[in-house]
C-alpha cells in the first residue's frame, strides 16, 4: 500500500511560476496561450514559454527583463500606437529587451508602420540595461516609415532565420548598432540565417563609427537572388566550390553545402551518408555511360548515381532560369536506402540512354527512407515511364518508405496515377493531399490547389 501511495505522490503535479513540480522532484515546463494585448503582457513580464493563439495587436511597448521563448504559431503582432519619444515609456519600439534572452519561434509574423520591432538593451543613463534576442524563423516587415526592425543599443541579436523587408526603399539601417555601443563591442549582431530584401548583411554601411561591415557570422555568406529575387540575400553557410568530380566526391563524403561552379562528366557514383544541399548553380552533372546498371544483389551492385544510404540530400538550382541539372545513361539517378532522405527543390532531371543501350527507366527509388519533391523538371528518354519515380516493393509493403510530390513537371508521366506499386498496397498517386496535377502537352505539373 505504501509504495502505491507513494507512487501516486509522484505523479501529483503542483504549479509554481509556470513550472510543473511532482513530488519525485521532476519539473516540466507549461506554456502560457495568449489571445489578446493584456495576455501577453502579463505573460512576457512573467517570462517563460508563451504561445499565441491568436492575431495579437499591442496598445503599448510590451519590456521583457526574463528569459521568455515567443512562439508565434502561425500567427501576427502588430500595433495600433504611435512613435513617441517625448515620455518616460519611450515608445519607439514594439519589445524593449531590457535583460534575459527574447527567442521568437513559430513562423508567424511581427510587423509596424513606425516602430522598431525589437530594441535589444539600453545603452543610456539612467537605467543601463543588457538584453538578448535570438530569432529562429518568421517574417518581420516594417510597412511605413520606420527604417530599423532590429536594433542592438547593449546586449546581443542573432539570427538564424526568417524574412525581413521594410517598405522604405532604403534599407540601411535594417539591422542597426547603437554607434557608441558598437564601438564599445558592448552591442553585437550575429546572423546565420535568414532573407533580407534590401539588406546585404554581409556589406553593411550602418555602422560607420566602429567600422563594422558585416553581421554575418564566420563561416557563412550572404548571397544575392537571381531574377525577381536579386535584391533579397539569403544567408547560409559558406559552401565548398567544386568544379570536377573529384572534389564533388570529397565534398560529398564530408558533407555541408556544397554548390558547382562547373559542369562536368562523373567518372564514379556517389555514397550520401551525411546532411549534404547541394547547389548545382546553374551547371549539370553527367553520366555517359562509364556505369551499367546492375540489378540489386549483383557484386557490383552499380544502379544509381547518386546513393543516400541513411543520410540527407537535398539538390536545388540557384541560377537563373533553373538550368542546372543532372544525367545519366543508364543509372538510376537517385536511389535511397537506409531511411535516407532525398529532398528537390528544383534543376533537371534526365536519364537520355535508349531501350538500345539497354537503359533504366527511374530516376528516384526508394527502398527505404522518403523522398520529397518540391519542384524540378524530370525526363526519361525510354517510352515506359511507369517507374520514373517508385517505391522498392518490399519496402512499400513494410511502409518503409514514401514519396511526396508538391511540385515539379514531369514529361510523360503523371504522378498523381501511378502504376509502379503492388495493387494490394492501394497506392495510387504521388501528389499530397491540397496538391494537384495538371496536363499540358504530354506533361504533368504538380501545384498547390487554389
Amino acid at each position: 500500500m505504501k509504495k502505491i501511495l507513494s507512487i501516486i505522490a509522484c505523479l501529483a503535479l503542483v504549479m509554481v511560476g509556470g513550472l510543473a513540480f511532482s513530488a519525485c522532484g521532476e519539473t516540466k515546463k507549461t506554456t502560457t496561450e495568449v489571445s489578446n494585448f493584456n495576455e501577453l503582457k502579463l505573460a512576457v513580464e512573467k517570462g517563460g514559454s508563451v504561445k499565441l493563439k491568436d492575431h495579437i495587436t499591442l496598445e503599448s511597448t510590451l519590456t521583457t527583463t526574463k528569459n521568455v521563448d515567443l512562439n508565434l504559431n502561425g500567427y501576427k503582432i502588430d500595433e495600433d500606437y504611435t512613435w513617441n519619444t517625448s515620455n518616460e515609456s519611450k515608445a519607439i519600439t514594439m519589445f524593449q529587451i531590457n535583460g534575459g534572452t527574447l527567442t521568437i519561434s513559430g513562423n508567424g509574423t511581427v510587423e509596424s508602420d513606425d516602430l522598431y520591432l525589437f530594441n535589444v538593451g539600453r545603452s543610456v543613463t539612467p537605467g543601463i540595461t543588457t538584453g538578448n534576442l535570438e530569432i529562429f524563423n518568421g517574417t518581420f516587415k516594417g510597412t511605413g516609415t520606420n527604417k530599423t526592425l532590429v536594433q542592438v543599443a547593449k546586449g546581443k541579436a542573432e539570427i538564424s532565420g526568417g524574412y525581413y523587408e521594410l517598405a522604405q526603399a532604403d534599407a540601411k539601417y535594417m539591422l542597426n548598432l547603437i554607434d557608441e555601443s558598437g564601438l564599445a563591442n558592448t552591442a553585437e549582431i550575429v546572423i546565420t540565417g535568414g532573407r533580407f530584401k534590401g539588406f546585404n548583411p554581409s556589406a553593411v554601411t550602418c555602422e560607420p563609427a566602429n567600422g563594422k561591415t558585416s553581421f554575418v557570422a564566420d563561416g557563412y555568406e550572404a548571397r544575392a537572388g537571381k531574377g525577381e529575387n536579386e535584391n533579397v540575400y539569403t544567408v547560409a553557410e559558406t559552401p565548398t566550390l567544386v568544379q570536377d568530380f573529384a572534389s564533388l566526391q570529397t565534398a560529398v563524403a564530408n558533407g555541408g553545402q556544397i554548390r558547382l561552379e562547373a559542369s562536368f562528366a562523373v567518372t564514379g557514383t556517389l555514397k550520401v551518408n551525411k546532411t549534404v544541399v547541394l547547389d548545382l548553380n546553374g551547371h549539370k552533372i553527367t553520366e555517359t555511360g562509364l556505369f551499367h546498371f546492375t540489378e540489386q544483389g549483383a557484386s557490383t551492385n552499380v544502379f544509381a548515381l547518386f546513393t543516400v544510404d541513411g543520410g540527407s540530400l537535398t539538390v536545388t538550382d540557384s541560377s537563373l532560369g533553373e538550368v542546372g541539372g543532372i544525367e545519366t545513361t543508364d543509372l538510376y539517378v537517385f536511389n535511397i536506402v537506409n531511411a535516407g532522405v532525398l529532398t528537390i527543390e528544383n534543376g533537371s532531371f534526365k536519364i537520355t540512354g535508349t531501350e538500345a543501350e539497354k537503359a533504366v527507366d527511374t530516376i528516384v527509388q526508394v527502398v527505404s527512407g522518403s523522398a520529397y519533391i518540391k519542384g524540378g523538371k524530370f525526363e526519361i528518354a525510354l517510352e515506359n515511364k511507369t517507374y520514373m519515380l517508385n517505391l522498392l516493393d518490399d519496402g512499400a509493403r513494410e511502409s518503409a518508405c514514401a514519396i511526396e510530390v508538391t511540385g515539379g513537371t514531369f514529361v510523360g508521366y503523371n504522378p498523381a496515377e501511378i502504376s509502379s506499386e503492388p495493387e494490394e498496397l492501394e497506392i495510387t498517386t504521388f501528389v499530397v493531399d491540397g496538391y494537384v496535377s495538371n496536363e499540358d502537352a504530354g506533361s504533368w505539373t504538380v501545384s498547390a490547389e487554389e
